[in-house]
């Protein structure tokens, strides 16, 4: 068994810390049933779609543990606070136990910490409990702007920093590391580890834990956790002097 900062990476473990996200466009509500039924059958933690799909998805996945997400001012974040708060607001009323909503750019490139800050800690407010999960985008950051942003996801008390869509690229595990050495040790926040297509292989994902993530953002989850055994087998052939 591989185990990775205390945990021991089982099936179970590796699907329970799966968010598997489907945002794109041009998905029916046939394609979205099929999802449904894999978020089920692994038991993953979430299922983050579009906002059009959130009450489907929540109806479809009632009475189970697997919460449905969904995101927000995707993917640019350019929107008006007004305007993502109310779409936060309208989306925790619809019965989403995650907001997944991508920040202001414009506020990190301005350097205008302040005002990503106040727009965060809206957001905290506006979701009434539920996981809030700012997506950040590493790729178009620079390593000085990661660290502030997750200075600014800190002091607003945000349940997880999503290092990006999905949409483009993934994160380096450096960004991963990056940010968890930023947090405080007694902070509330956490990393979700976000990518995209074939970057998504179990020792991406596997890398991505002992990083310092909690959650992977993924439409792979079942590709990952079947090669689970696959590569216990190929680490266990790893030594460490």
């Amino acid at each position: 068994m591989i185990k990775i900062r205390g945990y021991e990476i089982t099936p179970e473990f590796l699907a329970s810390r799966i968010d598997f996200a489907v945002v794109l466009q041009d998905m029916d509500a046939k394609t979205v049933d099929g999802h449904i039924e894999t978020c089920l059958r692994l038991g993953v933690n979430t299922f983050c779609v579009n906002p059009h799909y959130l009450e489907y998805v929540r109806d479809g996945l009632a009475g189970s543990k697997v919460g449905a997400a969904v995101v927000l001012d995707y993917p640019f974040g350019a929107g008006t606070k007004e305007i993502k708060i109310a779409a936060a607001e309208d989306m925790v009323r619809k019965g989403a136990k995650s907001l997944d909503m991508v920040i202001d750019f414009a506020a990190v490139k301005n350097r205008d910490w302040n005002r990503l800050t106040q727009e965060l800690k809206d957001l905290v407010k506006a979701a009434q409990g539920i996981d809030t999960k700012p997506i950040i985008e590493c790729h178009l950051l620079t390593k000085e702007e990661i660290v502030s942003v997750t200075k600014c996801c800190e002091e607003a008390e945000v349940s997880y920093i999503k290092t990006g869509s999905g949409r483009m690229a993934g994160p380096e595990w450096t960004d991963i590391k990056l940010i968890k050495d930023t947090l405080s040790p007694q902070s509330k926040t956490k990393i979700k580890f976000s990518g995209t297509g074939p970057f998504w292989t179990t020792p991406i994902a596997l890398g991505g834990f002992a990083a310092g993530a909690e959650l992977i953002g993924t439409r792979a989850g079942d590709k990952i956790i079947s090669e689970l055994a696959l590569y216990e087998e190929i680490f266990s052939k790893i030594e460490f002097a």
